[in-house]
C-alpha cells in the first residue's frame, strides 16, 4: 500500500450502483432485472456476505449472471474488481475499462488504494484477496503491539528502578530510626536499674526498721495484746515507709488505731511520690481482717519489673500505640459516654503465657487447645472445629452463671495496634449494669485466624461457644450467632487486607486485648427509637447524626463498637426522613448521605422540600419546640443551602424566611413590597441586591443588563442559575448584548446544577462564537447527563472547523459514549466537511471510526438544526422546546444577532 494519505474514495465507482439489464426469460421474452455493478459493504453491509458467498447478482430460478463489479471496504481501504470465472479471459480489457471510468470521473479524487484495481476472479479469488491483506494487517498490528509492549517494559523498568530507590531511602531511614529507638530503649534500662537500686536501698532500710521495732518490743516489760489493728497499723506504716519517708523521726504509733488513721497520717508528697512497682508491696486481695500478725518483709517476693498502676474500672485506655482505626485521625472518646466493663479482681489479660494446666474435664466434642489451659489469664480463644467454628470461654470468679440469658450478643471489633490489624471477638452479657465481656484476639494476616473468620462470614456469624470455670472446668456450650454483623466482618477484613502493621502480631494481639475498644458507648445516634415528635426532637438528632457521619467516626461505629451496619443505615435514613418532615437544615455531608439513602431524588428536590417543611414548622404554635434564635439559624442555614443547589426561593417562602430572621437579627430588616415600575430609578447596587427578591430578580436583572456596565454580568448570571426556566429565557438571551465580555459568566454557567441553565449558556456561547468556549463545550459534551448533550454537540457544529481539533484531542481518550463525539462530527460535516473527512485516515483508530460514523449523521444534523432554530414542532421534547423559545427570545432582543457557522477570532 502506498505511504499516501489513504482518505476515503466518494466517487461514483466507490458507492453501491445497480443496473438493470434484460436477460431472456423462461416464456422466451426479455425480462428486465437488476444487477450491481458496485458494492460499497460500509453502507450496504447486506451484500457483503453475498459478494464472498458467490450469490451475488443471482436470479430468483439460481441462475448466476456473469457480471463484473467492484468490491469496495471504504474502512478497511480495499478496492476490487471482481471478474467471473467464465469472463476470465476478459480481466485486463474489464480493468482497462473501470480505469477509464475512474479517470472521467473528475469530480472526485481518487486515492491510491482505488488506483490500484487490482482483479481477482470469482467469490474464492476475493477471499483470498481479503485474507492476504487481512494477514498483512495483522502483522503490523502485532509488530506495533510487541512494540508498545517494549516501550512498556521499558517504563515500567524506570518506575521499578525509581521504586527501589525510594525503598532504599526508606531502609536506610528506618536504619535510623531503629538506632534511635536502640538509645531510648538503652537510657530506660539505665533508669530501670536505677529505680531498682533504689528500691534495693528502701528495702534495707525497711528491714532496720523492722529489727529496730523488734528489739523495741523485746525490751518492753508489759506486752500489748495482739489485736486486729496492730497489724493494720503496722502494714499503714509500712506502705509510709516505701514511699520517699525512709528515714522518719516521729515514734511508731503501738497504740490501737484503723489502717484508715494511719493511711490518713501519710504527707501528701509521700503519697504523690508512690510508684507502681512500690504500690504492688501491697496487694489488693489482703483484706485488714485477715491480718493476725505483721509478715515479714523478707516473704515480699522480688520485683521483675515495675509495671504501671492498672487503671481504674472507669476508665477506658488503648493499648500503647492501638488505635481503634488505622488512619492518622485520632478520635476523642468522651469519657461521660463510656460504659465501664465488668473485670475479674485480680484478672490480667494475656497470650499464652506458660503456667501450669489444670486438671479437668470436658467431652472430647468441645475439647480447645492446650494453650487454654496453659494460661489461666486468657479470656477466650477462638478455633475451627470440625463442624464449624467454636469459641471457647473462661469465665472469671463471681461470673460462673454468665452468658446464660438472652441478652447475650457476639461482637467482631476491629483494632489497630501500630497499624497491624487485630480482630476481637467479644462475647457481651449486656444485663442492666455493666457489661461483662470475654474476647478472643483473632489475627486476619494469619492463615489459620483467616480461615476462620472467613468460614465466621460464610455461616452468618454462627459459632459454638464452650464455657469453662475459672479452674478450666467444662461447664456447658450453647450456639450463639450475629447475622447482622456480617457486613461489619466483611469491612474489617478488606481494611485488614491493605493494612501492613509495624509491630509482631503477638505483641499487637496482647495490645488490643489490654486495652480493647469499648462494648458500648453513650452519645451515638445509632439505636432504635421512635421518629421525632417535633422539630426540637429531630434537631437534636440531626446534630449527633452529623457528628457521627464523618469517615473516622463511622469507623468508631461500625468497625470499633460493632454497630451492626443495617442498623446505622436504618437510623441514618430515620433522622434524615424526621427533619425532612420538619424542615431542619442538613450539613453538606447529610445531604449527599439522603439522596444516596433515597430519601430525595437529587439536592436540589431535598432543598425544597426542607424549606417548604420548615414553613410549616416555624408557623406553628410553639415552633415545633424550637426557639425563637433556633429558626432564625436554621431559616439562615436553609437559604445557604438554596443558594449552594441554586434553587429559587418563591415569594412566599422568601418573606417568611427573613421576616423570623429579621425578628431577632437587630441589623435585617423585615421584607418590603418592591415597585417594580421604579426600579429604573434605583441604584446598581440596589439592584444587585434585589437579584436574590424572588418577586423582582427577573425584573432586576433586565434593568442591569439594559445598563451598559460589564460588571454586572457575573452577580446576574449567578442570579440566573437559581431561577425558574421562564425566567431564564427571559434574562439569559440579554447577556449576549455584551458579546466578548459576557464570555467568562456564560462558561462558568456550563456547570450549573439545572438542566436547562446548562443548556441557556451553551446556546448563548454558540451565539458568540469565540475559541475559547470551545473546550468548556467539549467537556459538557462528554458530562452532560441529560439529554442536552445532543444541543452541546450542535451547537459545537456551528462553531465551525475550530472545533475539529479539540474533538479529536477528546475522541483519543473518550470520556463519554462515542455516540455525542459520532453527532458532533456530523454537524461539522455541514461547517467544516474537509477537516472532518481528513478524520477518516486519522491514525488513531478511535478517530478514524467515529469520523467514518459521522457519514450517517449528516442529514441527521441538518435536520436538528433547522427544528432548533424553529422548523417545526418540539412536541414532548423538552430540551427542544427550550432551545426555540432560547432562540425566538434571542429573536426579539436588542443587540443579539445570529451568526454565521465559524468562530471568531477574538
Amino acid at each position: 500500500m502506498s505511504d499516501e494519505v489513504q482518505f476515503v474514495y466518494d466517487g461514483r465507482e466507490g458507492r453501491t450502483r445497480a443496473e438493470r439489464v434484460h436477460v431472456a426469460g423462461a416464456d422466451g421474452g426479455l425480462d428486465a432485472v437488476a444487477v450491481h455493478r458496485v458494492v460499497n459493504v460500509v453502507t450496504d453491509p447486506r451484500l457483503k456476505g453475498a459478494a464472498l458467498e458467490g450469490t451475488l447478482n443471482r436470479l430468483p430460478d439460481g441462475t448466476l449472471l456473469a457480471v463484473p463489479y467492484a468490491y469496495h471496504d471504504p474502512a478497511e481501504r480495499r478496492f476490487v474488481l471482481v471478474v467471473p470465472a467464465s469472463m476470465a479471459h476478459r480481466t485486463l480489457t474489464e480493468r482497462a475499462a473501470l480505469l477509464r471510468r475512474l479517470a472521467e470521473d473528475t469530480a472526485h479524487r481518487v486515492p491510491p488504494y482505488v488506483a490500484e484495481a487490482p482483479v481477482v476472479v470469482g467469490a474464492e479469488g476475493l477471499r483470498a484477496h481479503l485474507e492476504a491483506a487481512a494477514s498483512a494487517a495483522s502483522s503490523g498490528a502485532a509488530l506495533g503491539a510487541r512494540e508498545e509492549a517494549i516501550a512498556s517494559r521499558e517504563a515500567e523498568l524506570v518506575d521499578r528502578e525509581a521504586r527501589l530507590q525510594r525503598r532504599a531511602e526508606s531502609v536506610t531511614a528506618k536504619e535510623d530510626d531503629l538506632r534511635l529507638e536502640l538509645e531510648r530503649i538503652d537510657a530506660l534500662r539505665r533508669e530501670l536499674e536505677l529505680r531498682e537500686q533504689q528500691m534495693q536501698d528502701r528495702f534495707a532500710a525497711l528491714r532496720e526498721r523492722e529489727a529496730a521495732l523488734a528489739e523495741a518490743d523485746a525490751s518492753d516489760e508489759e506486752p500489748l495484746p495482739a489485736t486486729a489493728t496492730e497489724p493494720a497499723a503496722e502494714l499503714a506504716s509500712s506502705v509510709r515507709l516505701v514511699g520517699e519517708a525512709g528515714e522518719l523521726s516521729e515514734p511508731f504509733d503501738e497504740g490501737p488505731s484503723s489502717l484508715e488513721a494511719a493511711v490518713q497520717a501519710l504527707d501528701d508528697e509521700d503519697i504523690e511520690e508512690l510508684d507502681a512497682g512500690e504500690a504492688q508491696l501491697v496487694s489488693e486481695d489482703d483484706g485488714v481482717e485477715a491480718l493476725d500478725e505483721v509478715e515479714a518483709l523478707d516473704a515480699v517476693e522480688a520485683l521483675d519489673e515495675v509495671e504501671e498502676i492498672a487503671p481504674g474500672a472507669d476508665d477506658v485506655v488503648l493499648a500503647e500505640g492501638a488505635s481503634l482505626i488505622e488512619s492518622g485521625e485520632v478520635e476523642t472518646l468522651d469519657e461521660a459516654d463510656l460504659v465501664p466493663e465488668e473485670t475479674d479482681s485480680g484478672e490480667r489479660t494475656a497470650i499464652h503465657r506458660g503456667e501450669e494446666a489444670p486438671i479437668s474435664s470436658f467431652p472430647a466434642a468441645v475439647t480447645p487447645p492446650e494453650s487454654f489451659f496453659e494460661d489461666r489469664q486468657v479470656q477466650a480463644l477462638a478455633r475451627m472445629g470440625s463442624d464449624g467454628p467454636w469459641l471457647f470461654v473462661r469465665l472469671g470468679e463471681g461470673h460462673e452463671d454468665a452468658f446464660r440469658g438472652d441478652d447475650v450478643e457476639l461482637l467482631v471489633q476491629y483494632v489497630a495496634v501500630d497499624e497491624y490489624p487485630v480482630l476481637l471477638l467479644s462475647i457481651v452479657e449486656r444485663g442492666e449494669g455493666r457489661p461483662y465481656v470475654r474476647r478472643a484476639a483473632l489475627d486476619p494476616k494469619d492463615a489459620e485466624d483467616r480461615a476462620l473468620l472467613e468460614a465466621l462470614h460464610e455461616n452468618a456469624l454462627s459459632l459454638t461457644a464452650a464455657f469453662f470455670s475459672p479452674a478450666g472446668r467444662y461447664e456447658r456450650t450453647r450456639e450463639l450467632a450475629a447475622p447482622e454483623r456480617r457486613t461489619n466482618l466483611s469491612m474489617a477484613l478488606e481494611r485488614a487486607a491493605r493494612t501492613e502493621g509495624r509491630v509482631d502480631r503477638v505483641t499487637a494481639m496482647e495490645r488490643a486485648l489490654a486495652a480493647p475498644p469499648p462494648v458500648r458507648l453513650g452519645g451515638h445516634p445509632f439505636h432504635d427509637a421512635a421518629p421525632a415528635e417535633d422539630a426540637k426532637e429531630a434537631a437534636a438528632a440531626v446534630g449527633a447524626l452529623a457528628k457521627w457521619s464523618t469517615p473516622a467516626k463511622l469507623d468508631m461505629a461500625l468497625l470499633a463498637l460493632s454497630l451492626p451496619r443495617e442498623l446505622v443505615d436504618d437510623c441514618f435514613r430515620r433522622i434524615l426522613e424526621d427533619a425532612l418532615r420538619h424542615g431542619i437544615a442538613l450539613p453538606p455531608n447529610l445531604v449527599s448521605r439522603a439522596v444516596s439513602l433515597g430519601v430525595a431524588a437529587e439536592p436540589g428536590e431535598l432543598v425544597v422540600r426542607l424549606i417548604d417543611a420548615f414553613r410549616g414548622t416555624a408557623r406553628l404554635e410553639g415552633r415545633g419546640g424550637l426557639r425563637a434564635e433556633t429558626v432564625a439559624r436554621n431559616w439562615e442555614k436553609l437559604l445557604e443551602l438554596a443558594n449552594e443547589h441554586e434553587v429559587a426561593l418563591d415569594q412566599e417562602a422568601h418573606d417568611a424566611a427573613w421576616r423570623d430572621i429579621a425578628a431577632v437579627r437587630a441589623d435585617v430588616a423585615a421584607p418590603q413590597e418592591v415597585d417594580l415600575e421604579a426600579l429604573g430609578e434605583r441604584t446598581t447596587e440596589e439592584l444587585l441586591a434585589l437579584l436574590e427578591h424572588p418577586g423582582a430578580r427577573a425584573a432586576a436583572a433586565e434593568e442591569l443588563l439594559g445598563r451598559d456596565d460589564a460588571e454586572v454580568l457575573g452577580p446576574v448570571f449567578r442570579a440566573v442559575r437559581k431561577m425558574p426556566r421562564d425566567e431564564v429565557l427571559r434574562v439569559a438571551p440579554r447577556v449576549l448584548r455584551f458579546g466578548e465580555a459576557a464570555a467568562d459568566a456564560l462558561i462558568d454557567g456550563l456547570g450549573a446544577k439545572k438542566t436547562f441553565v446548562r443548556q441557556a449558556a451553551a446556546l448563548a456561547l454558540g451565539e458568540l462564537k469565540l475559541r475559547r468556549s470551545i473546550a468548556p463545550l467539549v467537556h459538557l459534551l462528554q458530562t452532560e447527563p441529560s439529554d442536552v448533550w445532543r444541543e452541546v454537540a450542535r451547537v459545537l457544529g456551528e462553531l465551525g472547523g475550530s472545533s475539529v481539533r479539540v474533538l479529536v484531542r477528546a475522541m483519543k481518550d473518550p470520556k463519554g459514549p462515542e455516540e455525542r463525539f459520532v453527532q458532533a462530527l456530523g454537524h461539522l460535516r455541514e461547517t467544516a466537511e474537509k477537516k472532518v473527512v481528513g478524520l477518516e485516515d486519522h491514525a488513531n483508530a478511535a478517530v478514524k471510526r467515529m469520523a467514518l460514523a459521522s457519514v450517517t449523521q449528516r442529514q441527521v444534523a441538518e435536520e436538528a438544526r433547522a427544528r432548533a432554530r424553529g422548523d417545526g414542532e418540539a412536541g414532548e421534547d423538552p430540551v427542544l422546546a427550550f432551545s426555540q423559545a432560547f432562540y425566538g427570545a434571542l429573536g426579539e432582543g436588542e443587540g443579539a444577532t445570529k451568526g454565521s457557522a465559524g468562530v471568531a477570532e477574538t
